[in-house]
């Protein structure tokens, strides 16, 4: 069964906008905190991949995307 981070994880790819503008706003809010950062990083095998499919998308999720991919990397 998955955690509610994994769930998390797999609504990146959601074909709804908003949904995935939701979920990406989450994920960098995680990304700022260390305790999200490092659960987060735990992940990275599925996060980056979605967050970088994200890239492509309108700047409201563009650009949470690209801060979160920062912040991993940072890790």
């Amino acid at each position: 069964m998955a955690n509610e981070l994994e769930e998390l994880l797999d609504l990146l790819s959601s074909p709804s906008p908003p949904v995935k503008k939701a979920v990406v706003d989450i994920e960098m809010d995680l990304t700022g905190a260390k305790d999200g950062l490092q659960s987060l990083a735990k992940y990275s095998d599925v996060a980056l991949p979605s967050l970088c499919h994200l890239l492509d998308e309108k700047k409201e999720v563009s650009e949470p995307a690209t801060e979160g991919l920062i912040n991993l990397s940072q890790n």
